[in-house]
């Protein structure tokens, strides 16, 4: 499923501002996954004790949006937990507390210490950073670093910590660094009087939105500072505002479950290349059947010849390396809703209960299909052999004819084709 994740203005404010927020977060549960992290944690803690009819407001929205869907980076991994935001503050919120309330310089003093930075800076440098597009920025400050100190780059530049104690600082880290170093220069700087934490708690929600498909953001800067950081750092997160929101949920839902859109992926993708390092692939802008990001399409090479059209839907961990266990659950429910009852019991004996086992060596057991190469159509439900952790995965084979006569325009068609 597509991994949505929110800023915090869109969280709190779903209740005025943004209520299509919350409309299709309850509506779309189970068709999309919208995370939450520790910065939304330290967002929520710094009205707890002060604003206490705000906090629970905050946190039933939190919960209703979120749901129990956990992003949590550790041991250099991005992991996925399952749990409400009151959970876990019970368990780390006063750590959390206590870091957002802690400033390490105040307001005043950050903003002279940008205004200090950017005086060094020539007015023309200064100047064309401020106006540069998202995309090109990093690389409008690399280019004036580089005449400053030639070999160095951005990252490097705000890794300042000695050689020997580089290494210990983790990717958030390193990440949130950039994101400063974004502000000291001048792109998209930050208001005076924002502290220095709240800057801190925004780099980390570009920093997991960067782990999610899409990231959602009511902040311009914040949008631009991110657009920036993705682009050049090549992460594959899409950033929008709140506005485009609702017209992006319906475009996703239309493409995400129709037939022509699993067909034409197969078309459009081509034949993938086999190289020393294994299949190689791109990812899909829209998950077929909310779940597959990756497709292979199978030619005379894998057995299939003539006018056969047919490819493999895999899950792809490279942009959103964690696959939440609800996200199956999902995934096998929507096809109990749309198989005919003579077929469910079959599905949920042969396919549901192996693949949700947690079982990995039960989980390679799990086939159910659908049709037969003979007829002209089938799909084959299995498992990927080849994923860290126990997960889907989708054949589907039919021949022009098929697809021209029938037009599917929604899986719950295919239930009806049955050798």
């Amino acid at each position: 499923m597509l991994k949505i994740y929110f800023d915090w203005n869109c969280i709190t404010h779903a209740k005025d501002k943004y209520p299509y927020i919350l409309a299709i977060a309850k509506e779309c549960k189970n068709r999309f996954v919208f995370p939450y992290s520790n910065a939304h944690i330290r967002d929520l803690m710094v009205n707890k004790e002060s604003h206490k009819t705000e906090y629970e407001q905050d946190l039933n929205l939190l919960e209703t949006i979120c749901g129990k869907h956990l992003l949590s980076y550790e041991e250099g991994q991005m992991k996925p937990y399952f749990g409400l935001p009151k959970d876990f503050i019970n368990e780390t919120g006063f750590l959390f507390k206590i870091l957002q309330n802690f400033d390490i310089i105040s307001p005043e003093m950050y903003q002279q210490v940008k205004e200090s930075f950017r005086d060094t800076l020539p007015k023309e440098v200064y100047k064309k950073i401020q106006g540069a597009k998202p995309e090109n920025a990093i690389q409008t400050i690399e280019a004036y670093i580089y005449t400053q100190s030639p070999g160095s780059d951005f990252k490097t530049l705000m890794s300042t910590v000695p050689n020997p104690l580089r290494s210990l600082m983790n990717t958030e880290a390193q990440f949130k660094s950039v994101c400063l170093g974004l502000d000291l220069f001048g792109f998209r700087p930050e208001k005076g009087n924002k502290r220095f934490t709240n800057v801190d708690t925004d780099a980390s929600h570009m920093f997991y939105a960067g782990h999610c498909d899409v990231f959602v953001s009511a902040d311009k800067k914040l949008r631009d500072k991110a657009k920036a950081v993705f682009s050049k750092y090549n992460y594959q997160t899409r950033v929008i505002a709140p506005a485009e929101f609702t017209d992006f949920i319906e475009n996703e839902l239309r493409q995400e479950y129709s037939f022509d859109t699993i067909f034409n992926v197969i078309e459009q993708y081509g034949v993938p290349r086999l190289e020393d390092d294994g299949l190689h692939y791109t990812l899909l802008k829209s998950p077929v059947l909310g779940l597959f990001n990756a497709c292979h399409k199978i030619d005379e090479n894998w057995g299939y010849s003539g006018d056969v059209i047919a490819g493999i839907y895999r899950y792809c961990f490279n942009n959103t390396p964690y696959l939440f266990y609800s996200e199956i659950e999902d995934y096998c429910n929507l096809w109990l809703k749309i198989l005919p009852s003579s077929l469910k019991g079959e599905f949920q004996k042969e396919y549901y209960a192996s693949i949700i086992s947690r079982d990995f060596e039960k989980t390679l057991n799990a086939s159910f299909t659908l049709g037969s190469v003979e007829s002209g159509f089938m799909i084959k439900l299995c498992a990927d052999p080849l994923t860290p952790v126990p997960c889907p995965m989708m054949y589907v084979i039919a021949t022009p004819e098929f697809i021209s006569n029938h037009k599917l325009a929604s899986i719950s068609n295919a239930a009806t084709y049955r050798p």
